[in-house]
């Protein structure tokens, strides 16, 4: 864990926050704005508990993560849902940022786009490799993409990781190169789930 905050507190040093000189004022909106896009991850599990009447529970600074969700769904659906609602939270986030006419020089939505693009890299190379926060022992799982694999199979936990993975650098290349995109492609709510929206500028 304080490996973890040593990386992020040196990401927000080096992040280009001012090109002249460190700015404490800028340095506390690109937090800020990192801070909202964490709460925004948590929100989307709450709000996925709450749309299948999910009992959930969060402990603070337990088995190296920041916060740790406990629930109990009903069914395996449930808990899919559930564990993959904080990263579509953020993806959807990024949409919103990007398809705004909101200042993207703006320090705050930096380092909420910097979070959106970072955290998903972060728990997929964790479940793919390090394996910290993202496990299942004893017939219990920690972490989002450990819980997808519990609720589902481990082929739809690596799909949904990769898939991450692409839209976070998907968003990352759009936040910095806007002028050069013609094409998009989004996950959009549908009835059964999420779908995948495709656009083009003429």
């Amino acid at each position: 864990m304080k490996k973890l905050l040593k990386i992020i507190l040196l990401l927000i040093i080096i992040s280009p926050i001012n090109t002249h000189a460190f700015d404490f004022k800028e340095a506390f909106k690109f937090t800020s704005g990192m801070a909202s896009s964490f709460m925004i991850h948590e929100a989307g599990h709450y709000f996925a508990a709450g749309v299948t009447n999910t009992d959930i529970e969060a402990r603070w600074f337990e088995n190296g993560q920041i916060v740790l969700l406990y629930v109990d769904p009903e069914s395996d659906s449930d808990g899919l849902y559930i564990c993959s609602a904080g990263l579509v939270a953020q993806i959807m986030c990024s949409e919103v940022i990007l398809d705004s006419k909101v200042n993207k020089d703006n320090t705050f939505i930096q380092g909420m786009m910097f979070w959106n693009i970072l955290n998903p890299i972060m728990y997929a190379a964790d479940y793919w490799w390090i394996h910290r926060t993202n496990k299942i022992e004893d017939n219990q799982f920690q972490g989002d993409l450990a819980g997808i694999e519990y609720y589902s199979d481990k082929k739809t936990a690596n799909i949904f990781a990769g898939t991450m993975i692409l839209l976070a650098a998907w968003h990352g290349y759009r936040f910095y190169h806007e002028e050069d995109i013609w094409y998009n492609f989004a996950p959009i709510p549908v009835k059964d789930g999420l779908g995948l929206q495709f656009t083009y500028k003429f």
